[in-house]
């Protein structure tokens, strides 16, 4: 799975360490921070007035060869593609309307701002963003996972344990935790989870989150446990109730 973070150019003035934080992180998706040329072109005016502009293209500079900073235009040999064709602009939008604009036929792309007049028109027009303000990194990466991997809603009947359903919701956790505990376990995942993970069902899947807890708490809520563990004692009572009702038949 591709994750592409737009940051606004707010992000680079005010909020750098949350940029630094991802280049330097390792993610169980392919991320990718895109600085587009809206942004580049507001950094390039600010950087005569302003110090925090001039820190922000030194970071850039430092930071090209990095695998994970992508510079609009930029080609790749292998991996997504980073020229983005640009809408046609009305003479009189902001430049904040642009990069919405621009953002809005990126796939897999979120925003990240800490302007709350820029979140606000990205909710209005259907564009995913995370407003940062004076959150902590870990809390910041939580929500844009949790944009870019949620399922859709699905209507579930909790008295009956039905086994197409168990199938659907394993293989939608499936490719995200073999990535995670890839990531974690290195070599040792083959010997120790692929079986349990690539094989099983979604009881297996509960018990290895809640069994690697400490893992897979950078990803999910710490509270998401408890939820866990409910929802494993859910499905063994569903399944007890329906084996029940199968021997009465009988």
């Amino acid at each position: 799975m591709n994750i592409i973070i737009v940051p606004d150019t707010n992000i680079f003035i005010k909020r750098l360490d949350i940029l630094s934080n991802f280049l330097n992180d390792k993610h169980p998706f392919n991320v990718k921070i895109l600085v587009s040329k809206l942004v580049l072109n507001e950094l390039d005016k600010l950087k005569t007035n302003l110090k925090e502009a001039v820190t922000a293209h030194i970071f850039l500079n430092n930071n090209l060869k990095n695998e994970t900073l992508k510079i609009e235009g930029e080609t790749e040999t292998n991996g997504m593609d980073l020229e983005i064709s640009y809408p046609k602009f009305e003479k009189h939008m902001t430049v904040d309307d642009k990069i919405i604009r621009t953002v809005s036929i990126i796939n897999n792309s979120v925003i990240i701002t800490s302007d709350k007049n820029m979140y606000l028109k990205c909710k209005g027009e259907n564009v995913k963003c995370v407003f940062v303000d004076n959150k902590l990194y870990s809390d910041v990466k939580l929500e844009i996972y949790i944009l870019q991997t949620a399922a859709e809603p699905m209507d579930i009947n909790y008295e009956v344990y039905e086994p197409s359903f168990m199938e659907q919701a394993a293989n939608i956790l499936r490719p995200v935790t073999i990535k995670i505990m890839k990531n974690a376990v290195g070599p040792g995942y083959s010997v120790v989870y692929e079986d349990r993970i690539e094989n099983g069902g979604i009881e297996d899947l509960i018990n290895i989150y809640i069994d690697n807890f400490p893992i897979f708490s950078e990803y999910i809520h710490r509270s998401s446990k408890k939820l866990l563990i409910s929802i494993k004692k859910l499905l063994k009572e569903s399944k007890q109730d329906i084996e029940k009702k199968m021997l009465c038949r009988i």
